[in-house]
């Protein structure tokens, strides 16, 4: 989960590189811009993949047992004659 957490705000950050690259600002502001969306997308998909996790862990506390053969293997005791 962390590392495509990171890889998405990477990605993000070398959009916003060449865009900014492209509309030709100036190297200083097309770094804070990386930056700042690098910082931004990290934040908000961090949080996501904590909620995730937590809605993960909380569901399977949850989650009633597996149904099984009851105790004794599952078979009828011997009936008496």
């Amino acid at each position: 989960m962390q590392r495509m957490v990171n890889t998405i705000s990477l990605v993000a950050a070398l959009i916003a590189l060449g865009v900014s690259i492209w509309r030709e600002t100036g190297p200083w502001a097309a770094l804070k811009r990386a930056g700042i969306a690098y910082l931004a997308f990290f934040a908000v998909f961090a949080l996501l993949a904590m909620v995730f996790r937590a809605g993960v862990i909380a569901e399977t506390r949850a989650a009633p047992p597996p149904a099984g053969p009851p105790p004794g293997g599952g078979r009828e005791p011997p009936a008496a004659h």
